[in-house]
């Protein structure tokens, strides 16, 4: 048999359990040397409650690549994902095609009504079926599985660590104007509502100017915010990835690929370019959503992927965290755009 290892997948359960009982050797699946690793076939207990939601369809697809589509379960060092699932179920499953029984849709299709009420119809007492199975707090109504995908999406940024911060402004700025907008000052953006001043912050100095939006021979004032204590974000760049699908009950699988979905559209909401002409209407339901996650989910901000490049953007919910380096100013001296036909 060919053994696998930790470095094989994605799901934290199934790395806790190799880990307990591993033995040190090479992996054979991702060719890994001196690794953590573990007969497939002891796995089979994670991969078994899978079959409950695939049903066999000649005109379907593999096992394995339905599982790396919705729980993103393998590891991208895996050689042949079909070979290593043959050798934790059994080769059959490597043969037959499946598809799942459900879309999944039920959670997005909620969260579109939703978002048409809370900008048009219903702002502050909203009725909608997703307010009451997901974000009602009342009495224990909440979701159980929305708040346990959250905190397992929830990672340790230590103190020192640090990100840049980048402002257009035409005359000399300080670090005292570097952190979040004063009090009542904050204009709407994508998190924050009109009036709550969050703090933009990003991971690499290219993406925090990319973000500001500059034109040619702008200004750009960009200062470096350092940690004073650990912080605790929740990290919406991959929640399929980050999820450890392993974790829930078979009964509950359904709900979490359905909240896995919704997580992955607001993720998506949050990243997409604003346009200039967009209406501060349209970020009430990302502004929603992170306010729920400031007051019920004890973090500090939150993570998402920029649409400028491959980095990061941070929002954090405070400045208060954070050490203040004087700003550099910087002059832009090109810009470069990319189209294709829409």
């Amino acid at each position: 048999m060919t053994l696998c290892c930790a470095g094989c997948f994605h799901d934290s359960a199934i790395i806790q359990l190799i880990g307990l009982e591993h033995t040190n050797n090479r992996c054979g699946h991702c060719r890994a040397d001196n690794a953590f690793t573990i007969n497939p076939e002891r796995l089979s207990q994670f991969f078994e409650p899978f079959l409950g939601i695939v049903i066999e369809d000649v005109n379907g697809t593999f096992l394995s690549d339905i599982l790396q589509d919705i729980f993103n379960i393998f590891s991208d060092n895996v050689i042949n994902t079909k070979k290593l699932l043959g050798d934790i179920l059994d080769e059959e499953y490597t043969i037959k095609k499946y598809r799942l029984r459900e879309d999944y849709q039920d959670h997005l299709n909620k969260w579109e009504e939703f978002k048409k009420e809370i900008k048009y119809k219903n702002r502050f007492f909203p009725q909608n079926s997703i307010y009451s199975s997901l974000f009602d707090v009342r009495d224990g109504n909440a979701d159980a599985d929305f708040f346990q995908i959250i905190e397992q999406l929830k990672v340790n940024y230590n103190a020192g660590e640090f990100f840049y911060r980048a402002r257009i402004h035409d005359e000399p700025l300080d670090k005292n104007k570097m952190g979040k907008p004063p009090e009542g000052n904050a204009t709407a953006g994508r998190a924050n509502p009109v009036g709550i001043s969050y703090l933009y912050l990003a991971d690499k100095e290219a993406t925090c100017v990319a973000e500001v939006r500059p034109n040619n021979t702008s200004v750009i004032y960009i200062s470096k915010l350092i940690l004073k204590h650990d912080v605790y974000l929740i990290d919406l760049t991959a929640p399929r990835k980050k999820t450890s699908i392993c974790s829930f009950d078979e009964g509950r699988f359904n709900n979490v690929i359905s909240i896995l979905k919704l997580l992955e559209t607001l993720s998506k909401e949050l990243s997409k370019p604003v346009k200039p002409e967009s209406s501060s209407i349209d970020y009430i339901p990302t502004q929603f959503l992170c306010e729920f996650l400031k007051s019920f989910s004890k973090c500090d901000g939150i993570i998402f992927e920029s649409s400028f490049g491959s980095g990061k953007n941070f929002v954090f919910y405070d400045d208060e965290a954070f050490t203040i380096e004087d700003p550099v100013a910087n002059k832009i001296t090109g810009i470069t755009h990319l189209f294709e036909p829409t």
